[in-house]
């Protein structure tokens, strides 16, 4: 009888625990070139459902997956589902200069970081070419044989020294963004998707002075996230009608980018992240 109650025991855990693994792990598709190189669009992954607290488990280099924070109207599982990478946590000082990311002022090295590269090369790289270097797509161009391409640190060498590939250069042109509305949104901002911030990543209990500079800063976050009615009146600031001087926040915050740096649509143009909209840690 006591190898039956084991043999029972031992069946019930491995039950118990395949349907949490059923319930914690789901499938999430790859829905925009944010991830290129290293997620292309349409592939299927997995994350591992998380909520509220477990978020506290997020690190730096993490791909999660996230519910669009611009979708209003749908309850937060059903809004569009997005793959990013975190790349700063609440309490974190974020700065981008001249394409570097710095965490709390040290410059980071990000393998996985891919920028926009233009080729010169006679005839347009084949399947075999694009397949030897780990390249998902070529873009032409309006000029006769210059192409686009999307390149991690690593490849830029080994294209650099094949024959067929007359010149490899970062297409380093600013206005290619002008069109594109950086986070946060105020009038004076001059941060692109190559320079951005500096600025600190508010967390649950962060007590800021409400300043015009922090004004600008964090008013989105206070008004669409905390929910408060924030105003300002000739250097005054009101809270729910209520005359304030600090704020207090009741949130942690991420700070998200993709990997393909130039394609955007992350934390430098839909702003922080709060942490009830992170859905999952990307596992495989």
């Amino acid at each position: 009888m006591p190898g039956k109650r084991l043999y029972i025991i031992v069946s019930l855990a491995f039950v118990a625990v395949f349907s949490l693994a059923v319930y914690a792990v789901k499938s999430v598709k790859v829905i925009d070139y944010g991830m290129l190189p290293g997620l292309e669009y349409g592939e299927k992954i997995y994350k591992l459902r998380l909520g509220g607290f477990e978020t506290r488990f997020i690190s730096v280099g993490d791909r999660i997956s996230l519910a669009h924070p611009k979708e209003k109207d749908p309850p937060i599982a059903e809004r569009t589902q997005l793959v990013r990478r975190v790349l700063g946590l609440p309490g974190q000082e974020i700065e981008i200069k001249n394409r570097m990311l710095h965490i709390n002022q040290k410059p980071q090295e990000e393998e996985y970081v891919a920028f926009t590269y233009r080729i010169q090369s006679p005839i347009k790289p084949g399947l075999e070419w694009m397949s030897k270097y780990h390249i998902p797509f070529i873009q032409e161009t309006a000029l006769e044989g210059l192409y686009d391409i999307i390149l991690q640190p690593a490849q830029i060498e080994a294209i650099g020294k094949d024959e067929m590939i007359a010149q490899c250069r970062l297409l380093d042109d600013p206005s290619r963004f002008k069109e594109v509305k950086i986070s946060p949104f105020f009038l004076t901002n001059t941060w692109t998707l190559l320079d951005y911030g500096p600025f600190m990543i508010p967390y649950k209990n962060l007590t800021i002075e409400l300043t015009s500079a922090n004004w600008d800063l964090y008013n989105y976050l206070i008004k669409n996230f905390e929910r408060k009615a924030l105003t300002e009146e000739a250097g005054h600031f009101l809270i729910d009608g209520n005359p304030a001087k600090f704020y207090t926040f009741e949130k942690d915050y991420f700070f998200v980018l993709s990997d393909n740096r130039d394609f955007g649509n992350d934390s430098r143009t839909f702003g922080l992240l709060p942490s009830e909209l992170i859905q999952g840690i990307i596992l495989f």
